[in-house]
């Protein structure tokens, strides 16, 4: 690899002097810590924003972090943790940091699912608020571990419920009427097909929603759902004799497979 290309600048940004006062604040901030902490990406942060890099003899920013003799991390390093030091905040930064907790499971923690207080640090599951003391590391470790799994399972199924609600629209796309045959395209054709994509889609939604946010939406929208689930299945049992309730307990999987055709 070509070693970085230094260039000579007249006027830079901010003066050699106080470039390498920042330079060494870096290094010895990562020394004392052996971490990348949030205080070492804020500091590079700075040296990018104010160019204080040209006055260390470098022409662009990536020529500064590509020589790792006086950059602590590499371009990759640097923007994957500048991106998470402004989603994280400063003190989560240096505690997922510290706790090792590696950085593609900290990119699937949601907002606030992790908070620190006087009391110590919680972390918000699914099935709770937990404490962990601040000395409880692997606890700690299990916890998140745990969390970003099952956001990541969550992401799954939503993306799931979005294929399943394409191709169902994909399917009625092709529906088209036959003239030789008779068939027709009915407006209840279309209306069912995309009705069935969009509750796939929503139920894949719903099932990565908190207990307080069903508590929202089953005041207001879901009950405005079920009276209309309702209205049709009133409608099957005094017209044909059909309870659709009971016919999801008999005969769910076969549905299930009409679902995923």
């Amino acid at each position: 690899m070509a070693a970085p290309k230094r260039t000579v600048e007249e006027n830079p940004v901010m003066d050699k002097e106080k470039a390498l006062l920042l330079l060494g604040r870096i290094q010895a901030t990562d020394r004392i810590a052996n971490n990348l902490t949030a205080e070492v990406v804020r500091t590079l942060i700075l040296i990018e924003e104010c160019k204080a890099y040209r006055a260390l003899g470098y022409q662009q920013f990536v020529d500064y972090l590509a020589d790792s003799d006086v950059s602590v991390m590499t371009k990759h390093e640097f923007y994957n943790r500048k991106k998470l030091l402004e989603t994280e905040g400063d003190e989560l930064f240096d505690l997922f940091s510290i706790s090792g907790i590696p950085l593609h499971k900290r990119k699937l923690l949601a907002a606030g699912q992790v908070e620190i207080s006087a009391e110590g640090i919680y972390v918000h599951t699914d099935s709770g608020d937990v404490h962990v003391g601040h000395g409880e590391t692997t606890r700690f470790i299990e916890l998140v571990s745990a969390l970003a799994k099952s956001n990541a399972d969550k992401t799954k199924k939503l993306e799931k419920g979005k294929d399943d609600f394409r191709r169902l629209k994909e399917r009625l796309l092709k529906i088209e009427d036959d003239p030789a045959s008779g068939r027709t395209v009915s407006t209840f054709d279309q209306v069912h097909t995309v009705a069935i994509g969009g509750l796939a889609a929503l139920a894949a939604e719903l099932e990565q929603a908190t207990e307080a946010e069903l508590l929202q939406y089953a005041d207001g929208q879901l009950l405005l759902l079920a009276s209309q689930f309702n209205r049709i299945n009133t409608l099957l049992s005094s017209k044909i004799g059909v309870d659709s309730i009971e016919l999801l307990e008999t005969d769910g999987d076969h549905i299930a497979d009409l679902l995923n055709d």
